[in-house]
């Protein structure tokens, strides 16, 4: 899971919860927020369910187990750089070294630290198992309260294999849970981690004994292995309470002396898990991959619901708007047809008054127009051609009617040119003239006509 921008971290108590929350980026995981409080306590929402975000912005929900539900041991495996042979390796020793039958677990490993100065052909591999019973009511109080892990970790694991080792020997890592007391006991040697077991103590007469023994059954198989070679020295990790009663126990078990360091608190725990996360070197996850696989299709699920949301509110706003617009335009056009109407009268007598205009103008244009063809026809009709009548048709076109000698055809046609091209003040007084109409009536006489359009 290296690459992600975020993490939570959740550990879940019968009485007490607490949640950190990390951020990551740039190869540092920094602290970013916690919390606490009671198992019924609600998940603050916002940090721990994933939605559009999660889309950009990578997060990781991780779960504590408690660790006295899980079974861990070491195991030998060849040397290889592959995981998947690495795990099908390990896969061949479950039903050796699982405490229930391989159907009814759920298990992962970690590779523990090796050596490198030291050539061996095997490598040690911890193994840790869980009850899937087990495991699944742990998830549904997880979801109960809001919160769906993508991974379920060992606090404990990611201390030991992270802790610092400067000497040959035992670590023992006593805790309680449920009123009951377990121990783990790690074999370091050459830096190499060799052993892992955790150890079920009954009543605490009887610890210093348990201990012994589950020690003694290590040093004589590692010592036929080959990997112990020389006095292991005993190292205790515990608080201060629990080391006023660890210390003599094992200084007497053992006949020697034991050293003491404390163990890291819980935050450090979540920081140092958050940290091995991001960085991909935790490979221990006892999150079921059915779980996995329902978790992120319920995601895809909530994210496809929420878009589709998302695009009916859209929807319904641009329909709002729309439906406002149109609103917005019906009382538009109600103020305009209001105004209109107040103009009609005031339009109607308007447009009357014009229409009254242009007929008086032209009636006084019509009145100059007779005037000026009055004066282009007495200038321009030749002595030889007599005008019988003037008539003005619309106040557009004018007809001339006359009578001539018989053999005036000619000047009727000159008469007819000669009043087309009549100018005054510059300006034609005719656009164009229709050709002369020329009829031969009684007594040697020719009636003539013809049609002249005035000039606008």
């Amino acid at each position: 899971m290296s690459g992600i921008d975020s993490c939570n971290v959740l550990e879940r108590n019968w009485d007490s919860r607490r949640l950190w929350r990390f951020s990551a980026g740039g190869g540092q995981v920094k602290k970013a927020g916690e919390s606490s409080g009671l198992p019924s306590d609600p998940l603050p929402t916002k940090q721990v369910t994933k939605g559009w975000s999660s889309l950009w912005h990578k997060s990781v929900n991780i779960a504590w187990l408690p660790q006295d539900q899980v079974f861990m041991a070491a195991v030998k495996v060849p040397r290889t750089d592959n995981d998947e042979e690495l795990r099908t390796m390990i896969e061949f020793q479950l039903e050796r070294i699982s405490p229930l039958p391989v159907t009814q677990i759920v298990w992962g490993f970690e590779k523990a630290p090796h050596n490198p100065h030291m050539p061996d052909e095997l490598r040690t591999a911890i193994v840790v198992i869980a009850s899937r019973s087990a495991l699944e009511k742990q998830l549904g109080e997880l979801e109960n309260d809001g919160y769906q892990p993508d991974r379920l970790d060992i606090p404990f694991l990611h201390h030991l294999l992270t802790m610092p080792i400067t000497d040959d020997g035992v670590w023992i890592f006593p805790f309680a849970a449920r009123d009951r007391a377990f121990c783990v006991a790690a074999w370091w040697y050459h830096r190499t981690l060799h052993s892992v077991s955790l150890v079920n103590l009954t009543e605490e007469s009887r610890w210093q004994e348990e201990v012994l023994s589950e020690l003694n059954k290590v040093a004589w198989a590692g010592e036929v292995e080959g990997w112990i070679t020389g006095d292991p020295s005993v190292h205790l990790v515990c608080d201060d309470d629990a080391a006023e009663i660890w210390s003599p126990l094992l200084a007497e078990a053992c006949g020697s002396e034991v050293t003491r360091s404390a163990p890291p608190d819980s935050a450090e725990l979540a920081a140092l898990n958050a940290r091995r996360v991001a960085n991909g070197d935790a490979t221990a996850n006892l999150l079921p991959a059915e779980r996995a696989i329902r978790y992120r299709q319920e995601l895809t699920d909530r994210i496809w619901m929420r878009a589709v949301g998302a695009l009916i509110v859209i929807y319904m706003i641009g329909v709002g708007c729309y439906f406002g617009w149109l609103q917005y335009l019906g009382i538009q056009k109600s103020e305009v047809e209001q105004r209109i109407a107040a103009l009609t009268d005031d339009y109607d007598k308007v447009k009357e008054m014009r229409t009254q205009i242009e007929i008086q103008e032209k009636q006084v244009n019509l009145r100059y127009a007779s005037l000026d063809t009055w004066k282009a026809v007495s200038e321009t009709l030749p002595g030889d051609l007599t005008l019988t009548a003037l008539d003005f048709m619309r106040g557009e076109r004018v007809r001339l009617v006359g009578t001539a000698r018989n053999r005036q055809s000619s000047k009727v046609t000159d008469f007819n040119e000669d009043l087309g091209n009549y100018t005054l003040d510059g300006r034609p007084i005719f656009e164009a003239g229709g050709p002369a109409s020329i009829t031969m009536v009684q007594n040697g006489q020719i009636q003539w006509n013809f049609t002249c359009t005035l000039a606008q």
